[in-house]
């Protein structure tokens, strides 16, 4: 994958504002990227495939950029950033968030459902639904807030801040404070029951498409941490769960941080496998 990630600069934060609407597939953002320098920079490079960009400023400035017509996104600022200078990349943009179809023909990316989106990235689709530096080197910590129509629930990485509804749509705030691989990130969003609950002192996230069977093996999970806890030590970050939907046409599971995402109801081997990554 040749053209992912990119060299000058690590990655601090990822603040992501997404507004979906399931039935006509558009997602309106604003992505607001910390970032510090590893190299004098009069110009760097992100990632992001299709959309239309509304609005790109450096360090609260208009900057110039161009696109290849694939992924890669370079933007110039206006003046040039030092070595070891902190900056931060706000992007507004709008459109229809691809399909990564791989080589071997797997799906990822932004996958439309019935009801909303199945969000897994690996190995190259965080950059069809928002700008990143794209290599699982750089991992950043992550805020998103997530609005979709009332009756819907979006689920993303690490702890729930906050929903509320207004004007028949409901805005989701997740925070992951454990810094993270692009790919790792989901808002995969779409009817479920979320149940919230502990795992000692743990937050535990366990989100399940009404229309499938919940059955037993997700009620396992205080038990599948606690084996894993026994072998390992403590559980290493700030919430655990599952996000279990109905999307049967990607075919496989992911280690979302913090919360897997499966297209299925999970046998025991899957649910211990996906937890085994985190």
């Amino acid at each position: 994958f040749p053209n992912a990630g990119n060299g000058g600069y690590d990655v601090q934060h990822y603040g992501l504002t997404l507004d979906y609407t399931p039935s006509s597939n558009q997602l309106t953002a604003t992505a607001v990227i910390s970032a510090r320098a590893t190299q004098d920079l009069s110009s760097f490079n992100l990632d992001l495939r299709g959309f239309a960009i509304s609005r790109l400023l450096v360090d609260g400035r208009a900057a110039t950029f161009t696109r290849d017509g694939g992924q890669e996104l370079t933007v110039t600022p206006r003046a040039g950033i030092l070595a070891g200078t902190t900056f931060t990349v706000t992007i507004d943009y709008a459109g229809t968030p691809a399909v990564v179809t791989d080589p071997d023909n797997s799906i990822e990316g932004w996958v439309p459902t019935d009801d909303g989106a199945f969000v897994v990235n690996e190995p190259q689709g965080s950059p069809a639904w928002y700008p990143c530096n794209d290599n699982p080197r750089d991992k950043a910590t992550f805020d998103f807030r997530v609005t979709v129509p009332a009756g819907l629930t979006a689920m993303a990485n690490g702890v729930l801040v906050s929903n509320a509804t207004s004007g028949g749509k409901t805005t989701w705030v997740w925070r992951e404070t454990d810094p993270m691989s692009t790919y790792l990130a989901t808002t995969t969003l779409g009817k479920f029951d979320l149940e919230i609950s502990s795992v000692g002192s743990i937050p535990s996230y366990v989100a399940v498409d009404p229309q499938l069977a919940k059955g037993q093996v997700l009620s396992k999970l205080p038990e599948v941490v606690r084996f894993f806890e026994s072998i390992y030590g403590p559980y290493p970050f700030n919430a655990v769960g599952a996000i279990v939907d109905d999307a049967k046409v990607v075919g496989y599971s992911l280690e979302t941080q913090t919360k897997p995402n499966v297209p299925y109801v999970p046998d025991e081997a899957t649910r211990v496998h996906e937890l085994s990554h985190m």
